[in-house]
């Protein structure tokens, strides 16, 4: 499994957020020049973590909506790539004629709750201090 670009750099946002988080808003121009990233490309990254309260505009840009101890890589993962199991039949189990007698899924349902373990078990504190 692969992230997708938009989940590597709403972390890399959110991290940028988490360093600046007792200093000071921070603007988007200025994350966007430190991932050298397309402001339109971030302003998408970011109107989605925003929606979901991670992240608060204020008049002088942005900031975290908690505290970074308070927020995990988990939320954030699952507000940009959305569900994390492996195959599309653990989400919905219709799509499959199989599934019911399939001998594969307990092991895909279980790659999907482990990834999401491991990504709600580090914060963006964690991140930011090298704990990981």
């Amino acid at each position: 499994m692969k992230f997708s670009s938009k989940t590597r750099y709403g972390l890399r946002a959110m991290i940028e957020l988490a360093l600046c988080y007792k200093d000071r808003p921070i603007l988007l121009k200025e994350i966007a020049e430190r991932l050298d990233v397309s402001m339109k490309y971030l302003d998408h990254i970011i109107s989605s973590l925003k929606a979901r309260g991670l992240i608060v505009r204020v008049k002088e840009g942005y900031i975290l909506g908690r505290a970074p101890e308070n927020i995990n890589c988990g939320e954030i993962v699952d507000v940009l790539e959305g569900s994390l199991n492996p195959v599309v039949c653990i989400d919905s189990p219709s799509v499959c004629k199989k599934y019911s007698q399939c001998k594969a899924k307990n092991v895909w349902k279980k790659v999907g709750v482990t990834l999401r373990e491991t990504l709600q078990s580090f914060t963006l504190e964690d991140l930011i201090n090298g704990n990981v």
